[in-house]
């Protein structure tokens, strides 16, 4: 149950425990805040240097990778059955990392600030 960030030579800079396990890319903010959900059903945020800002608790497990909106809101799907938008730390990183499963242009964005996606199944 961890979420782990690496330097650019594939060292360990740091490792967060979640009390879920976390199936998803985090979404990072253009202050470095990562964003990541958990099967325990929090949206945790994390500083850059890994340390713990804030969580939100939903009634289900988070299994999709959140997005952030043009304007910073943070959203997410919950097994709960709800789309939840929280006001995060600003828009979306500007980095070239590659993403798990998908790449740099269709991760983590919002449909321009005019919709939201989330699925559940």
């Amino acid at each position: 149950h961890h979420l782990y960030a690496l330097n650019p030579d594939g060292t360990l800079k740091w490792r967060y425990e979640t009390e879920g396990d976390v199936h998803r890319s985090p979404a990072i903010g253009s202050d470095g805040t990562v964003y990541i959900g958990s099967e325990d059903g929090f949206l945790y945020a994390l500083g850059p240097d890994g340390i713990w800002k804030w969580r939100y608790q939903t009634q289900g497990g988070i299994w999709t990778s959140p997005a952030i909106g043009a304007d910073g809101t943070v959203y997410f799907v919950s097994e709960d059955g709800h789309l939840y938008a929280i006001q995060g730390s600003g828009p979306l990183a500007d980095s070239p990392w590659p993403k798990f499963q998908h790449d740099n242009q269709n991760t983590g964005r919002v449909g321009g600030g005019r919709c939201a996606y989330g699925g559940l199944e």
